[in-house]
């Protein structure tokens, strides 16, 4: 992938990546990716799941965050996830949370009064074993959950 285009143009490229990945999972069925960004599983002519996806660079070598909207984390259900995409130049991972975990994680976290959004932080620590780590929920194995996405697939 190309490090030189913009944010929002890579996050749209990175999004179908991951898209495409997902794809290829059978347990997810029929998906669709809408136009805001989100990911939505079909059963009939009816949405069953949706996954929300952020996508945020790394900034200045140390963290990602990631603004989860008021009308998302109000409307948080059983049957949403979210996905954090973790770019670094031409490369980018992904963590998927399940909707609990989702649910716990928002709720550790007090909303901006600027945009009431709830702003998620990544922390890039090369000396920490556990890195990288959510701040806001440090003892959550975040880690483990995060995988490579290939740009070939774009």
């Amino acid at each position: 992938m190309n490090a030189n285009i913009d944010g929002r143009e890579a996050g749209r490229k990175w999004r179908e990546v991951l898209f495409k990945e997902l794809e290829k999972d059978p347990e997810w069925g029929q998906l669709n990716l809408t136009p805001s960004g989100r990911i939505v599983t079909k059963i009939g002519s009816r949405p069953n799941k949706k996954i929300v996806v952020r996508y945020s660079k790394l900034h200045y070598g140390k963290k990602w965050w990631y603004d989860i909207i008021k009308t998302d984390w109000k409307n948080w259900d059983d049957n949403t996830y979210l996905v954090l995409l973790l770019a670094d130049g031409n490369r980018c991972r992904f963590a998927l949370l399940s909707p609990s975990e989702a649910t716990e994680l928002l709720t550790k976290i007090i909303p901006t009064e600027s945009k009431e959004a709830k702003i998620i932080h990544v922390i890039q620590d090369p000396g920490s074993s556990k890195s990288p780590f959510i701040r806001q929920w440090e003892d959550f194995s975040f880690k483990s959950r995060v995988h490579h996405l290939s740009p070939h697939e774009a």
